[in-house]
């Protein structure tokens, strides 16, 4: 009887370290998701921040120092030679607590009333 006993007991600590392996497991799947679902979130909200930057630059005629204004959030918007004098072009950069989310390249014709 003794025996048996012994047997059990060994058998129900195997299946708690087993349980227990697999709750760290879980464990460490549920924070990388958690950590994924809040980049995805940032980036997702620094692409509509760059296009709503976009289209606030445009219907301002490229006027760089007025779209920084009705901006919101922690953007930088850089002119860029088009090349021609027609073409507007720019480099919207969206920031995250300092660091690069997102980059934009938009472009706009000018001289056209």
């Amino acid at each position: 009887m003794n025996s048996k006993s012994a047997l059990s007991l060994i058998e129900e600590i195997i299946m708690v370290l087993v349980f227990a392996i697999a709750t760290a497991v879980c464990l460490r799947i549920f924070v990388y998701s958690s950590d994924l679902s809040e980049k995805n979130d940032v980036l997702s909200h620094a692409v509509i921040e760059a296009g709503n930057a976009a289209e606030i630059l445009k219907s301002s005629d490229g006027d760089i120092e007025k779209a920084l204004e009705l901006s919101d959030g922690d953007i930088r918007i850089e002119p860029v030679d088009s090349g021609s004098e027609y073409l507007g072009k720019a480099k919207i950069t969206v920031l995250n607590e300092g660091e690069e989310v997102y980059s934009l390249s938009v472009s706009w014709q000018e001289g056209v009333s």
